[in-house]
């Protein structure tokens, strides 16, 4: 039974079962080659495709990684596989060596990125039978084709033959003669930047055994650290093409660059390199999965171009990062990214690197991801908030018992004494007393327990509460609704109120906020329409920013068109701006109109 194939594996569903067995039959009978095209990369196999219908063969299948090449050509049987070395999920050489061990009749062309002067003699040994670099012209893939066809080999000059000593690259590209095609599968993948576990994955290997593989490299090429390795790999030109290529830079810096390349790559983090301008000169696969793009199109752009981050934070990085180019000193700073796919809060860092005569060639930077510490905050922080709002109840709890109490007892010893003044000499006066003494020591007892919470002097305190942000809008504002239809003014919330976070806040600071706001805007000088949007998100040790943008506002100079009743409401915003500890800013609107944004924190509910 066959292995599934991925999306990515495509065939021509006329192919399939007999009708696949029946096609390539016919096709050979009309004298047309059936061949199976196996790279990761679609243009290429459009482009090879293209070459290989007009020499007049057929193309019945392709795939982009190596378990689905092997599923590809057990169901089809080709004549010819054309494979890249280079591709995911099982290396190239794995796939010639199995292939040519369960069809020894298909015809192998090996047309990779990889350098001929290494991997020519491994496609050889592991049983392919051509190999043409993708830096040669397209006419010897066709001859290479021809040849395998007629049952001849296509190789490079050389590709049999050991390198003759002499120079230190001689000397390494034979010592890389020396490593089996596993090892020297695992060194290009680790050349490429993937970790143990990606190379696992890929060749369905398991962790232990890469590392066995790793520390034979260690051995063979004579190296100290994974550093060297991966500059050993960098070197010999076993990178992918895609893999990291910088932008074109003098040679020094180059060299730079090439040593700085395994320093990201052995990162968790997103880390990446500078030039002195900004310009994006390297970085490595966690930042590209943050940003969610390839480095083709992050090479070389600068902080404008950091998509990820807010029009305010990419100014005021590029601000930063100019200051310390110029005073040559590191940057740390706290950042939060709203939109996707990198929304949260980092610790970011740059620092400066300089060549070997001391000149400042780059800025090394990164980001920590503070998810973690943010969300463990926003816990303690909710904690806090929830055990304060419960002393808050159970104190007005005892405020309440104490005042029926001694509400109850006031009226007792009122009873207690107008009994006692109706009882002559021979009633009994005995009992009377002694429930007079009781209710005076309950009386003590209350008025100790006032003093306790101090509650002879206690005034409202005030308290946050967890509210859903939306819902407790929507009732403030409720009310204002009829009242703005009446005087003819239109009330516009934007996207709405759904997005806003649960959080505590203390409603009656919020409400006095919001009225104050609507009550401005609705005595300025013909408003038509009063724009009030809110949002919020996730800011700086994990609490919610939450920002109010209302107009049209009238700037401070033009207090004398607000009455009386505007200016007392605007001074109730300031109030409660202060209350909020908010920042205020006055913008100008779409149409030219006067706009206030009110932004402040509030901690979530966890």
């Amino acid at each position: 039974m066959s292995e599934p194939l991925s999306s990515a594996c495509r065939i021509d569903s006329r192919l399939q079962g007999w009708s696949t067995l029946v096609a390539g039959q016919e096709s050979r009978r009309q004298g047309m080659s059936t061949i199976v095209l196996v790279d990761s990369q679609p243009v290429l196999r459009d482009g090879v495709r293209a070459l290989i219908v007009r020499a007049g063969h057929q193309v019945v299948g392709e795939a982009d990684n190596g378990q689905d090449a092997l599923t590809l050509c057990r169901e089809l049987r080709p004549d010819v596989v054309v494979l890249e070395l280079a591709i995911p999920r099982l290396g190239g050489l794995d796939v010639l060596r199995r292939l040519r061990a369960a069809m020894a009749e298909v015809r192998l062309l090996v047309f990779s990125s990889q350098e001929s002067e290494v991997y020519a003699g491994r496609a050889l040994q592991a049983g392919a039978d051509a190999f043409v670099s993708k830096g040669e012209p397209a006419t010897e893939v066709e001859k290479a084709l021809a040849a395998v066809l007629r049952g001849r080999s296509y190789f490079p000059r050389g590709a049999t033959q050991l390198p003759k000593p002499g120079g230190e690259e001689q000397d390494a590209r034979a010592e890389l003669e020396r490593l089996s095609g596993r090892e020297l599968t695992v060194l290009e993948m680790l050349g490429r930047g993937l970790s143990n576990k990606e190379i696992s994955e890929q060749l369905s290997l398991s962790y232990k055994t890469i590392s066995t593989y790793k520390m034979r490299l260690h051995q063979k090429l004579n190296v100290s650290s994974d550093i060297q390795l991966l500059q050993v790999a960098q070197a010999l030109g076993l990178v992918a093409a895609d893999a990291g290529a910088v932008a074109a830079l003098d040679p020094e810096l180059e060299q730079e660059l090439h040593l700085l390349r395994a320093v990201l790559d052995a990162s968790p983090n997103p880390m990446f390199v500078r030039d002195t301008e900004g310009h994006l000169l390297l970085c490595n696969q966690p930042f590209l999965k943050r940003a969610g793009k390839s480095f083709d199109e992050l090479r070389g752009g600068g902080f404008a171009q950091a998509h990820w981050l807010s029009p305010a934070v990419r100014q005021q990085a590029a601000q930063r990062f100019q200051e310390a180019v110029l005073r040559q000193e590191p940057i740390t700073e706290e950042i939060s990214v709203e939109g996707a796919p990198m929304a949260g809060t980092y610790f970011a860092w740059c620092v400066p690197h300089r060549s070997p005569d001391g000149r400042l060639v780059a800025m090394i930077g990164g980001m920590l991801s503070l998810a973690e510490r943010d969300r463990q905050l926003a816990q303690m922080r909710s904690a806090q908030y929830e055990a304060n709002y419960r002393n808050h109840l159970k104190t007005n709890l005892l405020l309440k018992v104490g005042r029926d109490f001694r509400q109850h007892l006031t009226g007792l010893r009122s009873s207690l004494a107008g009994a006692s003044q109706g009882i002559g000499a021979t009633g009994p006066r005995h009992e009377l007393e002694r429930a007079w003494e009781q209710v005076e020591t309950m009386m003590l007892s209350v008025q100790r327990l006032d003093e306790l919470l101090d509650l002879a002097h206690h005034a409202p305190e005030r308290v946050s509460e967890a509210h859903e942000l939306g819902p407790l809008t929507e009732s403030i504002l409720r009310p204002f609704y009829g009242t703005l239809e009446t005087a003819g003014i239109g009330l516009d919330l934007g996207p709405g109120l759904n997005s806003l976070k649960r959080v505590w806040i203390d409603a009656g600071h919020y409400r006095q906020l919001l009225e104050g706001l609507l009550e401005t805007v609705r005595e300025s000088p013909g408003p038509d329409q009063v724009r009030l949007h809110l949002s919020n998100w996730r800011y700086l040790t994990g609490l919610l920013r939450l920002r109010i943008e209302v107009s049209p506002w009238i700037p401070a100079e033009s207090f004398e068109e607000l009455d009386e009743h505007a200016l007392w409401a605007r001074a109730r915003v300031q109030r409660m701006l202060i209350a909020f500890q908010g920042e205020t800013q006055w913008l100008e609107g779409d149409r030219g109109e006067g706009l206030l944004r009110l932004e402040f924190d509030l901690p979530l509910v966890v």
